[in-house]
């Protein structure tokens, strides 16, 4: 067995695979809720990954739930983040930038699944 670490405290709450960087090896990514980020882990396919990059999100976030899909149709996978501590699902495009969705006050989203619905 290999352990990785997300860092110190950051407390993993949702975990999420998908080829992100189109290796045709499978990335993993992970929403810590302690640290308001989300880590993303690149496997080589030889049962070795690295991380790559810790995305912060806004403070007091409380990232858990991730979801992947291709949210704007450009053919390169996207990761979204329910943050319960900001109300809000935000959204990093494969591409480099990022979006957030707010929900208003009192909300605190948990959870996210992904389908298309029409």
């Amino acid at each position: 067995m290999i352990i990785y670490s997300t860092e110190a405290n950051s407390a993993p709450y949702s975990v999420a695979v998908a080829d992100f960087n189109n290796d045709t090896q499978l990335d993993i990514v992970v929403t810590n809720s302690q640290t308001d980020c989300m880590t993303v882990i690149i496997g080589y396919g030889n049962r070795n990954f690295a991380i790559i990059s810790i995305h912060s999100a806004e403070t007091r976030s409380r990232s858990y739930t991730v979801a992947i899909d291709d949210f704007n149709n450009d053919n390169i996978f996207d990761i979204a983040v329910a943050n319960s501590g900001t109300n809000n699902i935000f959204i990093f495009y494969g591409y480099g930038n990022e979006t957030s969705y707010a929900f208003g006050y009192g909300y605190r989203p948990y959870s996210i699944a992904v389908t298309d619905l029409n």
